[in-house]
């Protein structure tokens, strides 16, 4: 079985929605590997050089996570998804 005849069977039996739902469970699971980096950057937090930097990079990407999860479930406006598409 190809991967054109995968996509093919998806379509037929989906149509567009298994696009969405591949999207909200690839940032769900994004979002699970964020609050694990959350949790390990509060633990490094102490450290006088990488703590600051550590925590300031998982609330970054948990913010980022978050913008994609708002954007694939409720916003389809164009200014939405091309801003967080880049990131």
């Amino acid at each position: 079985m190809s991967f054109n005849a995968v996509v093919q069977y998806l379509q037929e039996r989906f149509g567009e929605t298994y696009q969405v739902d591949t999207l909200v469970f690839l940032v769900t699971i994004q979002g699970f590997l964020v609050f694990a980096f959350v949790v390990a950057a509060f633990f490094v937090a102490g450290t006088a050089n990488a703590g600051f930097n550590c925590v300031l990079t998982a609330f970054l990407n948990m913010a980022v996570t978050l913008g994609g999860y708002y954007v694939i479930k409720h916003s389809r406006a164009p200014i939405a998804v091309s801003a967080f598409f880049p990131c």
